[in-house]
């Protein structure tokens, strides 16, 4: 008998114990953990209708470089001159590395480039190359400019109009592709990634529009050395702090029709 009931005691318990885990406090957003999010979740492309209606409008295609297939998307705007086109070229930030398709352009940077590019009559091209899992952009500049020598043959575009744009992870590679290529670009604006590892000659060579939430992880304080130091060598340089914002609403909010306006003030000599 005290078998039986010992051995009653001990289902009961691992009943209780399972229900429990399975009953664990979820953190923000459906972390089972209670954690914070992290970095690479909140850079995840969300499901947003009117974005994925703008990812379609894009077209997709692939570049054989090295034998490896890089994969992009790209739309063409054809505006009301006869002006050779303007090339956007836009990294997306590291979510866009997880989705399918045209799932790294469903971000408002796009979104914000396509309204200005329309309503401005522009002819432009925007081209979104997809950086491949397990690297980062500034390891795949081979590919990178490969696509711009594409994508400018194809189209007969302005060489002496070449723009960088990049979010988080994506301006992170920003600053290591200026650094590569540093007569390459017209302008460049990169959101919410501050300048880590960069060379500071060859940065100094292209006008940066840089935006930094003021409650992201990297604090602005933390790098008004480095914006100085790149200004003192002489370049320019444009340090907006978003108030208020964190981390994904500052890569949402970064760009701008007046951003994207001082972009096109520049013209590569």
């Amino acid at each position: 008998m005290k078998k039986v009931i010992l051995l009653t005691l001990a289902l009961l318990t691992c009943v209780l114990v399972c229900r429990s885990q399975n009953q664990m406090p979820r953190g923000p957003r459906g972390n089972r953990h209670g954690g914070p999010r992290t970095e690479r979740q909140m850079q995840r492309p969300r499901m947003n209708p009117e974005l994925q209606k703008l990812a379609q409008t894009f077209q997709t295609d692939s570049l054989n470089v090295g034998g490896n297939e890089f994969y992009y998307s790209l739309k063409k705007f054809e505006g009301n001159n006869s002006d050779a086109p303007i090339v956007f070229l836009y990294l997306h930030g590291g979510g866009g590395r997880e989705g399918k398709d045209n799932s790294h352009v469903q971000h408002s940077a796009i979104k914000t480039l396509n309204e200005y590019i329309t309503e401005n009559n522009l002819n432009a091209i925007i081209v979104a190359p997809r950086c491949p899992k397990g690297t980062a952009w500034e390891k795949i500049g081979a590919n990178i400019t490969s696509l711009l020598d594409t994508v400018i043959t194809r189209n007969n575009a302005d060489k002496s109009r070449i723009y960088l744009l990049g979010t988080s992870f994506g301006a992170q590679g920003g600053w290591g592709i200026l650094s590569q290529y540093p007569d390459l670009f017209a302008a460049a604006q990169l959101a919410s990634a501050a300048p880590k590892r960069y060379t500071l000659e060859n940065v100094a060579k292209t006008p940066i529009y840089f935006t930094l939430g003021e409650n992201d992880i990297d604090k602005a304080s933390k790098y008004e050395s480095d914006i100085k130091k790149i200004q003192d060598a002489g370049g320019e340089i444009v340090f907006t702090i978003l108030p208020g914002l964190n981390h994904q609403q500052a890569c949402n909010a970064a760009y701008t029709p007046e951003s994207i306006s001082w972009l096109l003030n520049h013209k590569k000599k």
